[in-house]
């Protein structure tokens, strides 16, 4: 049996301080779980999602993980909603959160592709690739991470680039960093 021991709240000398990881970086991450959740979308009306946990385990090229400060870091848990009725593509071309982490998640790469059918169940376990950027939380002001691409294993780990294989017939640009951090700054309302 393995032994544990939890510390009393007097023996902390401060508050648990997490660093945010890189931003603008690939990473290789584990699918912990997917539960089903009714929340609010942006506009407040509450909807049915899939509440995805990811274990983030290495930089996508096997680096081990860092945080920001250069610290290292086992790995690192971050969740992600996903709106199962929107499977399709955005008003830009560019694919859906849902539709990339449902192909990504069954090892298809081909954006175009049609997403298969099965139990949310039998993605658990599987491993995907994502691109995180950084942006400053609303309440606290400290660095947090977001997902903002899903992909399947494979590939690079790009340099800080994110982008996506798009084919022919659906050519939205790929995410860069520039992308992505414009992306921050509407998140936090810059």
């Amino acid at each position: 049996m393995a032994n544990y021991s939890v510390p009393g709240a007097d023996e902390f000398t401060g508050t648990e301080d997490r660093k945010a990881l890189p931003g603008n970086e690939d990473y290789r991450a584990k699918v912990l779980e997917i539960k089903q959740q009714s929340k609010p979308n942006y506009e407040g009306k509450i909807i049915d999602v899939f509440t995805i946990k990811f274990d983030i385990l290495s930089f996508a090229d096997g680096a081990p993980l860092e945080d920001i400060d250069g610290n290292k870091v086992e790995s690192r848990w971050i969740w992600k909603d996903v709106d199962p009725t929107r499977m399709g593509f955005k008003q830009d071309g560019t694919a859906s959160i849902a539709r990339q982490f449902f192909l990504a998640a069954n090892g298809i790469a081909d954006l175009n592709a049609k997403v298969p059918s099965g139990d949310t169940e039998e993605l658990v376990g599987r491993e995907v690739r994502l691109s995180l950027i950084v942006y400053l939380g609303k309440n606290d002001g400290k660095q947090k991470n977001r997902v903002v691409a899903i992909k399947p294993l494979g590939g690079r780990r790009g340099g800080g680039s994110a982008e996506i294989s798009q084919s022919p017939t659906n050519t939205a640009p790929a995410i860069d960093p520039a992308y992505a951090a414009a992306v921050a700054s509407l998140v936090n309302g810059d």
